[in-house]
C-alpha cells in the first residue's frame, strides 16, 4: 500500500473527497500545488480543512463551472450557481458538503 493511499484511509472521507476533487481545480486556476499540499498535508477532519484554507490564505473562493464557492472557516459556502442546477444537485455533483449563501452571514 502506497504512502497516498495509506494517508487517504486515515482521513475522514470528505477530507479525501475533497482533497482529489479541488486539487486539479485549485492548481489550474493559479494555486501553486506545492500550496495546496502544504495546507492539506497536515489536516485529517472535514472541521479543519476550511479553517485550514481560510488561515492560509492560499484560496478564498473557488471559481468553479458549476458555482462560485466561497472558503470560510465554517465550511464552503456555495454562491451563483448556474440556471437550472439546485443547490443539492451541486452539492451531490462536488462530493463535499456545502453551505448554502444564505449561511453565509453565520460563515
Amino acid at each position: 500500500m502506497s504512502d497516498v493511499e495509506i494517508k487517504t484511509k486515515s482521513r475522514d472521507p470528505r477530507v479525501a473527497a475533497a482533497i482529489a476533487h479541488w486539487a486539479p481545480r485549485f492548481v489550474s486556476n493559479g494555486v501553486l500545488l506545492t500550496g495546496f499540499e502544504e495546507v492539506t498535508a497536515g489536516i485529517e477532519r472535514w472541521e479543519d480543512l476550511c479553517a485550514g484554507f481560510s488561515r492560509s490564505r492560499v484560496v478564498k473562493r473557488i471559481y468553479a463551472d458549476l458555482a462560485v464557492i466561497e472558503v470560510t472557516p465554517r465550511g464552503l459556502v456555495a454562491g451563483r450557481l448556474v440556471p437550472g442546477l439546485s443547490f443539492y444537485e451541486l452539492e451531490r455533483l462536488t462530493g463535499v458538503p456545502l453551505l448554502s449563501s444564505g449561511d453565509r452571514a453565520a460563515a
